[in-house]
């Protein structure tokens, strides 16, 4: 049994045409119910299993939280929601190891299995691959207006249902033979995630702005200032891989989200069974853009809206 490292996530072979997938992650809270909490925070990690085209086999509660500013009740309401987003992956949540931290922070370590000539990985892209996003960006940008008192009712219920929405198609893209390689848009925004898909493909990439889904009042959000301080440390991080773009790009590009949806890379190939199956499921994507071979310029080529 070898163990590798796929898309930053170790990945165990076990022999048998399988290969099991382990990964853990906690968070702080980003919104004041903490049944709430329990169930994004879950639903992140199981996520991550989806991206790999894997499906969630059992999980671990990781709990850490200061005894004197919160009671074994708030732990079992965070548990709860928790085990809520569990059920709906359809996976049970064993049990939880708990420590005292100076913040409270919850995740889950979760298992998950797939054929191992399913697994996808950011090296298997090709030139000519479309690009599809299946949920708008916009999360983080929307966390920071909640925490700044600026969110409206209407938007902190579509933040909500959109962090808790899981990622479960990935499990069915994976065995769809034009699906190149897939990845949970995260922390890192979806600039961050295309570069490395870029990098380990030896590929470039062009996003074509406007075919970008973005949640649709997110405009008013930037206007307000509410840009969340790790996009800004993130378009640090790879400005000079990225053509030159104005202010309202670089905060939609490189928004860090929680509970984002797939990047998905498609082939021509794969392109018309991807799409079916985005139709069937209800869910609104086109391609915003698409992978060639690198040209001497920038690695991400963004088309101005």
């Amino acid at each position: 049994m070898n163990t590798v490292f796929n898309n930053n996530t170790p990945v165990l072979d076990l022999g048998n045409g399988t290969a099991l997938i382990s990964i853990a992650n906690f968070f702080k809270p980003i919104v004041d119910d903490l049944s709430d909490f329990g169930r994004i925070a879950g639903a992140s990690v199981i996520n991550s299993v989806y991206a790999l085209g894997g499906k969630p086999l059992s999980a671990r509660a990781i709990l850490g939280w200061p005894a004197d500013q919160f009671s074994l009740e708030d732990a079992n309401q965070i548990m709860k929601g928790a085990r809520v987003i569990c059920s709906e992956a359809g996976i049970i949540l064993s049990d939880q190891h708990q420590i005292n931290a100076a913040e409270l922070v919850f995740g889950l370590a979760v298992n998950g299995l797939i054929n191992s000539d399913e697994l996808v990985q950011h090296s298997n892209a090709i030139s000519g691959c479309r690009l599809y996003l299946t949920k708008p960006l916009g999360l983080g940008i929307l966390a920071t207006a909640k925490v700044k008192g600026l969110l409206t009712p209407e938007d902190s219920d579509l933040m909500l249902k959109s962090m808790l929405t899981l990622n479960k198609l990935g499990q069915t893209w994976s065995q769809i033979k034009g699906v190149k390689t897939m990845t949970e848009v995260t922390s890192i925004g979806l600039l961050g995630h295309l570069i490395d898909i870029c990098e380990k493909s030896g590929l470039s990439a062009v996003i074509d702005f406007k075919s970008v889904p973005t949640i649709h009042s997110i405009m008013y959000y930037v206007s307000k200032n509410c840009c969340p301080p790790d996009s800004l440390k993130n378009w640090k991080n790879y400005k000079d891989k990225v053509s030159l773009l104005t202010e309202k790009q670089k905060q939609i590009l490189a928004d860090p989200e929680i509970g984002g949806g797939l990047l998905v890379v498609v082939a021509d190939e794969g392109v018309d069974e991807f799409e079916s199956l985005l139709s069937s499921n209800k869910i609104s994507a086109r391609s915003f853009g698409w992978l060639r071979e690198p040209n001497g310029g920038e690695l991400i080529q963004v088309i101005p809206d």
